[in-house]
């Protein structure tokens, strides 16, 4: 993880959980609780951006919507869930309509 947030920017982000954090890592939703516990939301008003199956069975167990862009596995459609080739094709708009 940390080399991906000094890419991205450290600073970018107000949380950050990873497997160090929790005791049952994906595809168990504890990461996605966690995460979602320490900013005080409920799970069904966040929107996870995943890249493999294991990490959008984790988001869909813990009740958060999902934007998957697949890398090595596929990721089938759902209700509830956005598979796209890139981020880039994602808009505020497309994230609106995965939170009830």
């Amino acid at each position: 993880a940390d080399a991906v947030l000094k890419g991205f920017g450290e600073d970018r982000f107000d949380l950050v959980v990873t497997a160090a954090d929790v005791e049952r890592t994906k595809p168990d939703p504890e990461p996605y609780l966690k995460a979602a516990g320490l900013l005080g939301v409920e799970p069904v008003r966040c929107v996870v951006l995943e890249d493999s199956p294991n990490g959008v069975a984790a988001a869909t167990a813990a009740g958060c919507a999902v934007v998957a862009v697949p890398n090595l596995l596929p990721v089938e459609p759902a209700p509830g869930r956005l598979v796209v080739s890139s981020l880039a094709d994602v808009g505020v708009a497309d994230l609106r309509t995965l939170i009830p």
